[in-house]
C-alpha cells in the first residue's frame, strides 16, 4: 500500500515544481526552495522520534491512504480555485502581492512526504549524525525543486503552458486521490452491484492520464500555429 502513497508523494512534488516555475523571477524561486529546506530542517527533532516500526505502519495503514487521499482532494480543489486567482493576478499589474504568492504555497502532501522521507533515512543511516543528515537532506530537497522548477521553465516558456498544467494536474490528482482506496480494496462495495476490479480502474487511469497529456499537447501545439 505504501506505493500508492509514494504516488501521491511524487504527484505533489510535480506540482510544487510547477508552482516554483510559475514565478515571475528566478530569486523568488530560490528563496522559496530555501524556504521548503527551512522546513524540512525544522522536522528533523520530530522525525528523530519515529521508529522504523511506526514509519511501516504508517505507510501500510489504509486510514491513513483514506486519510491522504481526502486531504489531497479537498487541497486540489482548493488550489485549483486559487489558480483562477492567479491567473487574475498575472495579468493585472496592480494586483495584491499576496494574490501572486498564496496559490503558489507548497503541497501539504509533499511537505508530509518530505517528514517520512527524513524519517526513513534516518532508520536506514546510522554512521550520520541526525542534524548533519537533515541539513544534508535539506539541501538536496531544495537543490533538487530548484533545478527542475529552471529545467521545467526552459522546457515550457511560455508562462500559460506551465499554468495550464498545473490546473491538468490538480485535476489529475483528484481522481487518482478518489480512485485509489477503491484500487486497493478491489473489492464489492455493500449495498450495491458495483465490483470494483483493479485492472479495469488501472486501464481507465491510464486512458485519462493520456487524454489529458494528449490534450496539453494539442493546445499547445495550437497555441504554436497561432
Amino acid at each position: 500500500m505504501w506505493i500508492f502513497l509514494i504516488i501521491l508523494f511524487i504527484l505533489s512534488y510535480f506540482h510544487v515544481v510547477i508552482n516554483l516555475s510559475l514565478f515571475a523571477k528566478k530569486r523568488y524561486v530560490l528563496i522559496f526552495c530555501l524556504f521548503i529546506a527551512m522546513i524540512s530542517f525544522a522536522m528533523v527533532p520530530f522525525s528523530i522520534q519515529l521508529s522504523f516500526k511506526i514509519l511501516n505502519r504508517i505507510l501500510n495503514d489504509l486510514n491513513v491512504l483514506s486519510l491522504a487521499c481526502t486531504y489531497q482532494i479537498v487541497e486540489s480543489i482548493v488550489f485549483m480555485i486559487l489558480s483562477l486567482l492567479l491567473i487574475r493576478a498575472h495579468y493585472k499589474k496592480q494586483a495584491v502581492m499576496i494574490l501572486r504568492i498564496i496559490p503558489l504555497l507548497p503541497s501539504g502532501v509533499f511537505l508530509v512526504g518530505i517528514f517520512l522521507g527524513e524519517t526513513y533515512l534516518f532508520n536506514v543511516i546510522d554512521n550520520m549524525q541526525f542534524y548533519r543528515l537533515g541539513l544534508l537532506f535539506s539541501a538536496t530537497i531544495a537543490a533538487v525543486l530548484l533545478i527542475s522548477a529552471i529545467a521545467l521553465r526552459k522546457l515550457l516558456l511560455n508562462w500559460e503552458w506551465r499554468m495550464e498544467l498545473k490546473i491538468i494536474l490538480s485535476f489529475f490528482q483528484i481522481i487518482l486521490a478518489m480512485f485509489l482506496p477503491l484500487l486497493l480494496m478491489g473489492i464489492k462495495i455493500r449495498g450495491t452491484q458495483l465490483q470494483v476490479d483493479i485492472r479495469t480502474a488501472a486501464i481507465s487511469l491510464a486512458g485519462m492520464v493520456f487524454i489529458g497529456v494528449a490534450g496539453f499537447y494539442y493546445q499547445r501545439l495550437k497555441k504554436r500555429r497561432i
